[in-house]
């Protein structure tokens, strides 16, 4: 394991353990560090530190939510990939997804 918390085989295996609620949070944040580093799904540079902080926040704290909704492409495809690094069942969704799925249950009924 290193700094970051995880080890780079278990990132190349895709499956990071997750040891608590603390720990979670504080891979969200290496893995997404790592993620900046190498570009991956960031915004342009001017605004890249301001939204990949405040992604990354997003991510830290709702990963416990059974769905993550944005219309920001680049958070859904990193969240996406962090959350299944570690095991999180959260699905990420734009808000025509979501305005998709109330239709769809508002039509059952």
């Amino acid at each position: 394991e290193s700094a970051t918390g995880f080890a780079v085989e278990d990132l190349a295996a895709g499956s990071i353990v997750v040891e608590g609620d603390l720990n979670c949070s504080q891979k969200i944040e290496s893995i997404c560090g790592l993620l900046d580093k190498l570009n991956f799904c960031t915004d342009d540079r001017d605004k890249e530190i301001r939204s990949s902080y405040q992604d990354t926040q997003h991510l830290m704290h709702a990963w416990k939510a059974d769905y993550f909704v944005t219309d920001d492409n680049n958070l859904r495809k990193r969240g996406a990939y962090v959350y299944s690094l570690l095991g999180i069942k959260t699905i990420f969704l734009s808000s025509a997804e979501l305005m998709e799925i109330i239709s769809a249950q508002y039509k059952k009924h």
